[in-house]
């Protein structure tokens, strides 16, 4: 099931982040990107081309903050949240 997920997120696209963990439980697929540029790259600003690549596929912003953007669509939610040098990138159904 996790497969559709990925898709559906179009995880592949996430760029300049090294993925470091990957978990699916109970329906929500749980992704942690490490930023090794960190000090000279805001993880947020790295992923600008990610969320242009999910509002181009349909998903439409729900609420956006300095560490976290929710984006949704009819079938999933997916929220981004910078926790220090790592982002969490998670995918559920809606």
């Amino acid at each position: 099931m996790h497969g559709k997920y990925m898709e559906a997120g179009y995880i592949k696209e996430i760029k300049g982040l090294d993925l470091v963990k990957a978990f699916y439980t109970d329906g929500i697929l749980s992704l942690r990107y490490k930023n090794e540029a960190s000090n000279y790259i805001d993880t947020m600003e790295l992923m600008s081309s990610y969320i242009e690549i999910l509002k181009t596929n349909g998903y439409i912003e729900k609420s956006v903050a300095n560490s976290k953007s929710i984006y949704e669509n009819e079938k999933y939610r997916i929220v981004m949240m910078e926790e220090f040098d790592y982002l969490i990138v998670i995918i559920e159904k809606v």
